[in-house]
């Protein structure tokens, strides 16, 4: 609060404040509000979000927080501008400007002898157009048109009408943009709205969101929020305990390519992903995994449409969770029970009796739901009366329960659009309500998080037979300002066996390191070789007797001739060796080539050409390093030339 403050009062128009989900931004947001309008009698506040969901709940907690009923502009929920309370909460979209009308439309009124048009709508011109061609009289057109004018969303000046006229600019406004990355002065829905209050040079704003980046890479600092107030991710919240670590698995879904799928705004498009993954085999594939991993979980499954949430809903809804005599815990058909489903762990058939779960496992709901009916949902879904909340379309921001301690994404997005995977994932990442409260010491509040019911957020992800390397992971939320190097390390490690995502991270980064120090040394222990070769060359060369006989020009055309062309120690480099600044002939050279063209070992070739110490073999070139990479081939930092090869070729082969 005191860096907004402070960037407001130098002048700053717009401040961001980047905070890990559940770490209070609207509670920041509130107790901002409340010091600016202490300030003076002429300041007033705005919220402005863009779901009629998160603007009711955002009113709820000033309530609860200012004990201040905030005024809610929003669909039929409109303020009476003569009486507009201090605080108020809009919907973005309400506040959009009407179409205004068309040039030709305003040319019609005028040549019916209309006057004062300038604000008419487009579609309220085509009304009245109309009528007047049905033999409507003037005067009814005109008081049409004086009664649109003394309406107070009218503008005549600006040539426009919007609800956001109603709120007086001369005050002096606080404006909170809640979910940040969802507003840019370049749209059309935003822009409007910041140039209308910054009329008043007194007038402020701030931008709430805990993933700061738009996958159109529109700058959120340049027009909007220029100073940055605080930037808290999520790494810092869970090392600080006021975030649950995240732990990783991975659902392998091997008929499916996600580099075969389309794109819109760098992301895949929701019906390659319904195409590809809402089919009955592909939904036995995820599903059932997934049961078999959450146990007793909260969980939230977030889908690429409705149909497919709909149909995973039912088919987790077609089960029973039993378990066996033998102490095996799975999910069966609950049509199967008694009579064909047998226990994975010792074969038998499970009994009827071994039910320990059954009824409504999973509800789905999407955006066509009504408001009344989507807050059952999450209040039954809260308060544990069925374990997994299947959704599409919802939830991603501004959801809050803290009993989620299961994330699973059956809706994959790709690296570019990586902050919509941690708005999925964030959802899960609150410790449990009152935990940490109160507690004055990271140490505390972690040793609390680590003994609760909670002690970490499951992710589940999904990996397809290829694309892993263009899809966004868990590490890639833990990683920002880490080397991709070691998030594609880490994402290779939680790939094969899953886990602890900051641990893995930690142990790729010092392998990484290792290997890096490793390759220091050895570069150190090349130069000292090369440096002791030239002092014995140089010394040899001292006691050689020899004569010199001047042949002008041909000796350079004679020893151009017998040394190794820049050509061919480029292409033993590429083919493994390097040799090092080492001078050798050219038909060397030339039989050099043609053993490590034959496959036969740098080592022996080193040893049949008696050529020194301090000729080693060549790094893997950039071209190899980024097949691997695309491959999602996990290497070191020192990696040869011939490794690579070997491994570019084993893959190719289908040998992993």
């Amino acid at each position: 609060m005191d860096e907004t403050f402070r960037l407001w009062d130098s002048g700053v128009t717009g401040a961001l404040l980047r905070m890990a989900t559940g770490t209070g931004k609207t509670i920041t947001a509130c107790l901002c509000c409340e010091r600016w309008l202490d300030r003076h009698p002429n300041n007033r506040c705005m919220v402005i979000s863009y779901e009629k969901q998160l603007v009711w709940q955002f009113a709820q907690e000033i309530k609860d927080v200012l004990n201040f009923k905030p005024g809610i502009e929003m669909a039929q929920e409109c303020l009476d501008p003569y009486d507009i309370p201090k605080i108020v909460v809009a919907s973005r979209q309400t506040l959009l400007r009407a179409t205004p009308s068309t040039k030709e439309q305003a040319v019609k009124m005028l040549e019916f002898g209309l006057l004062r048009t300038e604000a008419v709508p487009k579609r309220r011109a085509g009304q009245i157009l109309e009528s007047l061609s049905d033999g409507w009289t003037l005067d009814w057109a005109q008081e049409e048109v004086d009664e649109i004018n003394a309406d107070c969303r009218a503008n005549r000046e600006l040539g426009s009408f919007s609800r956001v006229f109603k709120f007086d600019h001369n005050l002096n406004w606080l404006l909170f943009f809640d979910e940040a990355h969802r507003h840019a002065h370049i749209l059309a829905s935003v822009g409007h709205i910041v140039d209308w209050f910054d009329q008043n040079p007194d007038s402020r704003r701030a931008g709430l969101t805990a993933t700061p980046k738009r996958s159109d890479n529109i700058s959120l600092k340049s027009k909007m929020f220029p100073g940055i107030a605080i930037d808290y991710p999520l790494t810092s919240a869970v090392a600080e305990g006021w975030a649950v670590p995240y732990t990783q698995q991975f659902i392998e879904s091997p008929t499916i390519n996600f580099h075969s799928l389309d794109r819109i705004a760098g992301d895949f498009t929701d019906e390659q992903l319904d195409l590809h993954l809402n089919n009955e085999s592909s939904l036995t594939k995820l599903v059932g995994p997934l049961l078999d991993l959450v146990g007793d979980r909260q969980t939230l499954i977030f889908n690429p449409s409705v149909d497919m949430a709909a149909n995973v809903a039912a088919y987790i809804n077609a089960r029973v969770r039993c378990t066996c005599p033998c102490g095996a815990t799975q999910w069966v058909p609950e049509l199967l029970l008694g009579d064909g489903a047998d226990c994975r762990a010792c074969g038998e058939q499970l009994p009827t009796g071994s039910v320990d779960r059954s009824g409504e496992h999973a509800r789905a709901v999407w955006g066509k739901f009504s408001p009344d009916k989507r807050k059952v949902i999450y209040e039954d879904h809260q308060a544990g009366r069925y374990q997994f909340l299947v959704v599409c379309g919802l939830c991603r921001e501004g959801y809050n329960d803290c009993s989620i301690s299961c994330v699973a994404v059956f809706r994959p997005v790709t690296k570019k659009a990586s902050s919509l995977a941690e708005q999925f994932k964030g959802r899960g990442c609150r410790p449990l309500k009152g935990l940490v409260d109160g507690l004055d010491t990271a140490e505390k509040r972690l040793e609390a998080i680590k003994n609760s019911s909670k002690p970490d957020c499951l992710i589940v992800d999904l990996v397809g037979i290829t694309g892993l390397a263009d899809c966004a992971t868990t590490a890639s939320i833990y990683a920002e300002g880490l080397d991709d190097e070691i998030v594609e390390r880490a994402e290779a490690k939680l790939v094969g066996h899953g886990g602890d995502v900051a641990q893995a991270l930690e142990k790729a980064t010092k392998e990484i390191e290792s290997e890096r120090q490793e390759a220091l040394r050895e570069k150190e222990r090349q130069r000292q070789v090369t440096e002791s070769f030239a002092k014995r060359r140089a010394m040899a060369d001292a006691r050689v007797k020899y004569n010199v006989r001047n042949r002008g020009h041909e000796s350079r055309s004679i020893r151009a001739r017998t040394e190794a062309t820049s050509k061919q120690v480029n292409y033993i480099r590429v083919l493994g060796l390097d040799l090092n600044g080492i001078l050798i002939t050219s038909s060397q050279a030339s039989r050099v080539i043609s053993q490590l063209k034959s496959g036969i070992d740098v080592s022996e070739v080193k040893y049949t050409n008696h050529l020194p110490d301090d000729c080693f073999e060549s790094l893997a070139s950039a071209n190899q390093k980024k097949y691997l990479k695309w491959k999602n081939i996990p290497y070191g930092s020192g990696l040869t030339f011939t490794s690579a090869s070997k491994m570019i070729d084993d893959d190719k082969q289908g040998v992993r």
